[in-house]
């Protein structure tokens, strides 16, 4: 990439992975420099923790579940350092959004594993967790962007109007290729949010 570039990661976890944008450049003409994905389990029986911790007694459970978390920051942050790697060392990252609303309060897991909607929300929120403490042990800021938020702090970091950020977003995704599905387009925004 030539001289040191300032560059933001926007990510988006759901279960078994996360995708990720890297953008660089300034806030009102972003470059779009990386699109990966943190892979974390590839199969629903790796990937699905608390579905498979209803089926253990509790304490075998939890331990599951802890194990699991781990696992996957470990495999979230190999992934984090090879994407740095391949955008090479002279660059610096500023920070990462995760596209998300706030963190839901933990529930006990007892009371998780009793109802199969608790199930899932327990699920999304660890590869959230998950997600973030890989980005924290990589050295980066994070914070979480509401997905209806993301145009709104766009506009606000650089002043463009919505029609602008929409053009924009569009010549990102024609420039990088498939994929380019909602998925990839709100952590093109969120990253873009931050190199305000």
């Amino acid at each position: 990439m030539g001289a040191e570039a300032r560059i933001a990661l926007g990510l988006r976890a759901r279960t078994g992975s996360a995708a990720v944008v890297a953008l660089s450049g300034e806030p009102t003409a972003p470059r779009l420099v990386a699109k990966s994905r943190l892979v974390m389990a590839t199969t629903f029986e790796t990937g699905a923790v608390y579905h498979a911790a209803q089926e253990l007694p509790l304490a075998a459970a939890a331990a599951h579940v802890e194990k699991s978390e781990r696992r996957f920051e470990d495999l979230a942050v190999k992934d984090l350092e090879a994407l740095r790697e391949e955008l090479g060392d002279g660059n610096r990252w500023i920070g990462a959004a995760l596209v998300s609303g706030a963190a839901r309060p933990a529930l006990p897991l007892e009371e998780i594993v009793k109802a199969h909607p608790r199930v899932h929300a327990a699920e999304g929120e660890l590869y959230k967790r998950v997600v973030e403490r890989a980005v924290a042990a990589c050295g980066l800021q994070v914070q979480r962007i509401a997905p209806t938020e993301l145009v709104g702090r766009v506009r606000k970091a650089t002043g463009l109007e919505p029609a602008e950020v929409e053009r924009i977003l569009a010549a990102l995704g024609k420039g990088s290729g498939p994929p380019w599905t909602k998925e990839q387009k709100e952590c093109a925004l969120a990253a873009w949010a931050l190199l305000g």
